[in-house]
Formats: structure tokens, C-alpha cells, sequence
């Protein structure tokens, strides 16, 4: 085997159901590892992808998770998680210890990081605070230094990309809303 390749690993990837977990999966069996492909959507596009092994898990708020993520690693004999959505990262964080100990690596942020990521106003802060550009953002406390006649994006802090946004603009003679998608 060439020095830069790595032995082939059964690689339990999570959030299979959406592009980036997909894409992940895809691409670990094209590099020869077994993908078990992870989502709480039984119809997720990834259990479809040719030699993955397809695993319905339970959504990461679920009591069940993390306990039935040690038993699928256990029972699979899995070598590492990946997390393909952000979700699932905080229960991975503590359930962690108890895959090390069964000799699974968790490939996840620090934790600091995780907690950024997944409250879109700290991660907001996080990026603000090392200069990388992001749109304009105003909170409840501060909604009224938005200008006047600007359209908005109203976004929950947690949560998946555009899901439960609503646009609305800022007019001081009326306000419009409408909801997205």
C-alpha cells in the first residue's frame, strides 16, 4: 500500500439525508472505507449510495441517541464518527468518552466550537470577532438600529440553514411579512 494511503476504516457518518453527509459518505467509499451511512430519515438519499451500510438512528434531542449511537458502534465494530450535521455534534461531545473506550474516534470540533456553530448569533460573534465577513446582524435588543425600508431575514437561532426563516422588511409606514418557502 502507497505511504499516503490509509488502511480502509468502517467510518459511521451521520447526516447522511442532507448534501454535506452525502457527499461525505460518497466520498469515503470512494477512498475504499465502509460508510455506515447515519440519518433519522428513513428515505435519506445516503442509505441509497452503493456499499454503504444504511442505519436509522434516532434525531439527536431524542433521550435514545446517544445510547443507541455506543450500541451501533459496538455492534458494527465502527473505527469513527463523523457528524455531517450540526445536531448531532453536542450529543456526540457527550457520549464521546464512552465510544473512546470502545475504541471508536469522534473526528468533532472542540467543544467551545461546537456550541458556536449550532447558535447562529455566537457563531454571528465568532465571526464578527475575527474579521470574517458576514451579514449585517441586529438582535431583539437592538432591532430598532436597523435602517429604515431594509429587508430582512428573520431566522431562528438553532436550526438548519433557510428552514423556518421568514423575510420581512422594515418600513417605518407599514411592515410586511412573508413567510419563506
Amino acid at each position: 500500500m502507497p505511504a499516503d494511503q490509509i488502511a480502509p476504516r468502517r467510518i459511521l457518518v451521520t447526516g447522511t439525508g442532507a448534501n454535506p453527509g452525502f457527499g461525505l459518505a460518497r466520498s469515503l467509499t470512494r477512498l475504499g472505507h465502509q460508510v455506515i451511512a447515519a440519518d433519522a430519515n428513513p428515505l435519506a438519499p445516503g442509505f441509497l449510495l452503493p456499499r454503504v451500510v444504511p442505519q436509522i438512528i434516532p434525531l439527536a434531542d431524542d433521550q435514545d441517541y446517544r445510547a443507541r449511537m455506543a450500541g451501533l458502534c459496538r455492534a458494527l465494530a465502527v473505527d469513527a464518527v463523523v457528524s455531517a450535521i450540526e445536531n448531532d455534534l453536542p450529543p456526540l461531545l457527550r457520549v464521546s468518552s464512552r465510544l473512546e473506550e470502545i475504541g471508536v474516534r469522534m473526528w468533532l470540533p472542540e467543544p467551545a466550537s461546537v456550541h458556536a456553530c449550532i447558535d447562529k448569533a455566537a457563531f454571528h460573534r465568532v465571526l464578527t470577532e475575527h474579521g470574517v465577513p458576514t451579514p449585517r446582524s441586529w438582535w431583539d435588543d437592538t432591532l430598532d438600529q436597523a435602517p429604515e425600508n431594509t429587508q430582512l431575514v428573520v431566522k431562528p437561532r438553532r436550526g438548519h440553514g433557510a428552514q423556518h426563516v421568514h423575510f420581512v422588511e422594515k418600513n417605518s409606514s407599514r411592515r410586511r411579512s412573508t413567510p419563506c418557502c
